[in-house]
């Protein structure tokens, strides 16, 4: 069993890209990223109960998807920002 670390490192990236878009827009882009990283925090730790398990649970695979699918859209937005801010 293998952690999706890529998320975490999507999930940062997107953080960095927030700092560097302008004020106005950036506290919007930061209240759609607290409940995504919120959901990281429980995607780690259901994380411990797979690896107790040696199989991913139901609900970590619910989780992921979650978090995947609003990665994906803050991803989008941020791209529309920046074609905005140019």
């Amino acid at each position: 069993m293998v952690h999706n670390i890529t998320l975490k490192h999507r999930l940062d990236t997107i953080f960095f890209q927030i700092i560097e878009i302008p004020p106005e827009m950036r506290e919007d882009m930061r209240r759609i990223w607290r409940p995504a990283r919120a959901l990281w925090d429980e995607l780690d730790k259901e994380y411990v109960v797979c690896r107790k398990l040696n199989k991913p649970t139901p609900k970590y695979l619910d989780i992921e998807q979650d978090l995947t699918t609003r990665i994906e859209t803050m991803e989008q937005y941020l791209t529309f920002a920046t074609l905005l801010t140019k």
